[in-house]
């Protein structure tokens, strides 16, 4: 018995492991003892159930997120602007108290240029043609630039509303020509 260790141990690290054939298992590389085995991993070593747990969580919400888009109709947003950061996103309440009244930002964070986020229409034929306001901010100037638009917001199951939100400032620069007598 410890002849066959002792020739396993000495069997050249190329050789295939006991378990090669189903890809379960790798000779370890660099190892300073040759015939160490280590199962291959895909995700880090370490607590296996709670990986298991926030798996079935992103399952559950992506679950979650495509029934409610099948009941109700999603809302979703793009960010289309070449540069700028889309930092709030805001609907007008039912009973606003004046014109500057907007509801809260309906973003967990800003959306980076060409980036999206989908959001669940309102169960409420009122908000079919309703007040939304979308707040840029210009990451040079670090200026907040608000866009106020009317958007599809009400429930219509199995039909999603794209909402893409797109600012260009145009930049002019005026040359001298090259030669004084030159028009």
């Amino acid at each position: 018995m410890i002849d066959l260790l002792l020739a396993l141990l000495a069997a050249p690290a190329s050789a295939a492991p006991a378990h090669a054939g189903d890809g379960d298992w790798v000779w370890e590389e660099g190892s300073e003892r040759e015939g160490v085995i280590k199962p291959r991993m895909s995700y880090p070593v370490g607590n296996p159930d709670a990986i298991g747990r926030i798996m079935l969580g992103a399952m559950r919400d992506a679950r979650r997120k495509e029934e409610g888009c099948r009941k109700f109709g999603c809302l979703i947003i793009v960010n289309d602007s070449a540069s700028y950061r889309l930092q709030e996103f805001h609907v007008r309440p039912l009973a606003p108290r004046g014109d500057g009244d907007w509801g809260p930002n309906q973003l967990d964070r800003p959306l980076r240029a060409k980036e999206g986020v989908v959001r669940f229409k309102l169960d409420d034929q009122r908000f079919c043609n309703w007040p939304v306001r979308f707040v840029l901010r210009d990451p040079k100037t670090r200026e907040n630039i608000p866009l106020d638009a009317n958007a599809d917001l009400c429930a219509a199951p199995m039909h999603n509303t794209v909402l893409r939100v797109r600012y260009v400032r145009p930049e002019v620069t005026v040359e001298q020509p090259a030669t004084p007598g030159t028009p």
